[in-house]
């Protein structure tokens, strides 16, 4: 379990690590933000990090969730080991606050997700994406990539904060939008 490793007593020093692969990783552990901070540490300023992260904005996990199903499975987006989920918004902002910046970013998709950005792509947005029972508005053509994403591929280079654009710096300090979930006081 990466969160339990003793980097020290493994010997590793700052600087040793050139590369990261954190392929479905980051949503099985309790405390990601720790594990990419311990990371920044040990990393060289150089260091590639290769992160994929499953999409909980997926169209067709959104259409089962509408239709009332959360369906753990052994595997995939609902894997019943999943400790952690998120929004690419989220994935973004924790990778930023965390000392890294994103410098690509790809998506991948199954069949059915395919189909649903085939079948929308063209034309002008806003646009309506049928989902069964749901109709979700879609501002742009990157919103839908990421409605269709089943997961997001992150390649992330190390950078401090004086390091960001203005623009990084804004995401990362904004406040979080005020959540329609219920959330007690």
């Amino acid at each position: 379990m990466i969160e339990k490793i003793d980097w020290n007593g493994e010997g590793v020093k700052r600087g040793d690590i050139d590369t990261v692969l954190l392929m479905d990783v980051l949503e099985h552990i309790y405390e990601p933000w720790t594990t990419l901070l311990t990371l920044r540490n040990l990393v060289s300023e150089q260091a590639q990090l290769l992160i994929s992260i499953p999409n909980v904005r997926n169209a067709l996990l959104m259409q089962d969730l509408a239709a009332g199903y959360w369906r753990y499975r052994h595997a995939g987006l609902l894997d019943i080991t999943h400790i952690r989920f998120f929004g690419l918004n989220d994935m973004y902002r924790m990778f930023y606050q965390t000392g890294f910046r994103v410098v690509r970013t790809r998506n991948t998709q199954c069949n059915a997700s395919e189909q649903i950005l085939r079948d929308n792509r063209h034309g002008s947005f806003p646009k309506q994406v049928a989902l069964g029972t749901l109709s979700i508005t879609e501002d742009s053509a990157e919103d839908l990539d990421n409605l269709c994403a089943l997961q997001h591929v992150f390649t992330l280079q190390p950078a401090s904060h004086e390091q960001f654009t203005p623009k990084e710096r804004a995401f990362i300090d904004a406040p979080h939008p005020p959540t329609l979930a219920y959330a007690p006081a």
